[in-house]
């Protein structure tokens, strides 16, 4: 189990800046915090940035829970994925997350 958030500042202005989080549990050497590189951020880039960063961190396991606070994010990945692959993503916001996401599914 994984836990993920993300803060933004200035939420969706072209001066906007993301950081995410990702939490395993007390003490774990995988805890992690950090900032989106660039500007112009939403707390759902924040949110799918840190879902990613938990997949890649967990390659070689079978299963993974990722607990969010984000509907938006869990909704990507649960719901949305395999829809917006079929549409190559056109007209999805956030489609290179998303796409990363997907890929690491």
């Amino acid at each position: 189990t994984v836990y993920t958030d993300s803060s933004c500042t200035s939420n969706g202005a072209q001066s906007a800046r993301a950081g995410s989080s990702i939490w395993y549990g007390p003490d774990d050497p995988r805890n992690t915090a950090f900032r989106l590189e660039g500007q112009g951020h939403t707390n759902n880039t924040g949110e799918l940035a840190a879902v990613l960063i938990a997949l890649q961190q967990n390659k070689d396991t079978k299963r993974l829970n990722v607990l969010s606070d984000s509907k938006y994010a869990l909704d990507a990945v649960t719901k949305h994925t395999n829809k917006w692959a079929q549409i190559g993503y056109i007209g999805v916001t956030n489609k290179e997350l998303v796409g990363a996401i997907a890929g690491e599914l």
